[in-house]
């Protein structure tokens, strides 16, 4: 979009390599928003914007960071506000996901089973024929062996059944806490068998890749105010804005769950076949998940959260933020349809106000 668009009824304008640094508030009235800094990364220059409302939607890290270094958030002792620190919240309750991930190589007899039948667990179903996979029909299961059988008679010299076009596995193992006493089943994470385009699952030359299946389990992690990212202002980033530093940890529970996580996916893989070699069970380094909240958390006070169900900004009357940023609790799956759900509540919130505001 160009931002000197002059269409009429422009309402929307797009500005390439700018960020948003800060945020500065009405002279007689810190309650509310005036305008907001925004630095053309090329050429330097600040741009100050005026608005009748203000959202930040930066991320779980970045969104946090401008609104400390608008005068939010526990500066130690030397809040820029006389009131004293607000937004006690401001970059607590951080919670992110861990990951465990491995590669495995389909079995022999697995890869054998597109073309013949081979022995599977019985079935509830008394019709099921015992030899086709559970939850197929035979008429599916004899699709899928006439594709393979079709690719084999086009190409003899393949050593693999499998069409170089087939699509690739997406499984999911569902999160899963359910029942209670001897029958409770308590599985806090969720799985995802497939093959992605990650660069630490990249298979290279090592073997097929329509053989290999990438298994990857994400696991929660218990809330707690003691998990931040924090700001400081002796301490700078590339773009001069206070540099986010991480104080966090995984609790003994966390690191039981997570034990009990990396068992599950063992337990999977070895029924699908053998460990890739260098891809072998592993826990992925923190923060890779990309999966972090809580940092602008939601709540019903600014003792323990930054802004209210509508994501407005506790004590301003013009200010909402939005992300996984918002979101209150701990998640063991992609989180981005619950922040859509946030942020469409807060736009209905915020379109409600704009009329009252008088505009249409």
């Amino acid at each position: 979009m160009n931002p000197k668009c002059n269409c009429e009824n422009c309402r929307f304008s797009l500005h390439p390599e700018h960020k948003v640094v800060k945020l500065n508030r009405k002279g007689d009235d810190d309650s509310v928003i005036k305008s907001a800094e925004v630095r053309n990364l090329r050429t330097g220059e600040t741009v100050i914007v005026e608005a009748k409302i203000f959202i930040i939607a930066c991320g779980a890290i970045c969104t946090p960071q401008i609104l400390w270094n608008s005068g939010f958030g526990d500066h130690g002792g030397s809040s820029p506000n006389p009131k004293g620190p607000e937004l006690r919240a401001l970059g607590r309750y951080l919670t992110e996901q861990s990951l465990a991930f491995c590669q495995i190589v389909l079995k022999r007899e697995l890869v054998r089973s597109l073309l013949y039948s081979t022995p599977t667990p019985p079935s509830d179903d008394q019709n099921q024929d015992p030899l086709t996979p559970l939850g197929w029909s035979k008429q599916e299961i004899e699709s899928v062996r006439n594709k393979c059988r079709a690719h084999l008679e086009r190409f003899p010299d393949d050593p693999l059944p499998i069409p170089f076009n087939d699509p690739e596995p997406q499984v999911n193992v569902k999160f899963t806490v359910e029942g209670s006493g001897s029958e409770r089943v308590y599985k806090p994470w969720h799985g995802q068998i497939h093959r992605d385009a990650f660069s630490y699952g990249d298979v290279g030359p090592r073997a097929d890749p329509r053989v290999i299946v990438d298994l990857r389990f994400f696991g929660i992690q218990e809330i707690s105010a003691c998990n931040r990212v924090k700001f400081e202002d002796k301490y700078t980033d590339i773009y001069n804005l206070p540099q986010p530093t991480f104080e966090v940890h995984r609790s003994e529970a966390d690191a039981e769950r997570d034990h009990d996580m990396m068992l599950d996916m063992c337990e999977a893989a070895h029924a699908l076949g053998a460990f890739l070699p260098g891809s072998y069970p592993q826990f992925m380094q923190p923060g890779l998940a990309l999966h972090i909240t809580g940092t602008t958390c939601i709540g019903e006070n600014d003792s323990n959260s930054v802004a209210n169900k509508f994501s407005r900004v506790h004590g301003q009357v013009n200010l909402y933020v939005g992300g996984n940023n918002v979101i209150p609790d701990a998640t063991a799956c992609n989180p981005t349809l619950t922040s859509v759900a946030y942020a469409i509540y807060s736009a209905e919130e915020i379109v409600r106000t704009l009329k009252q505001m008088g505009n249409n």
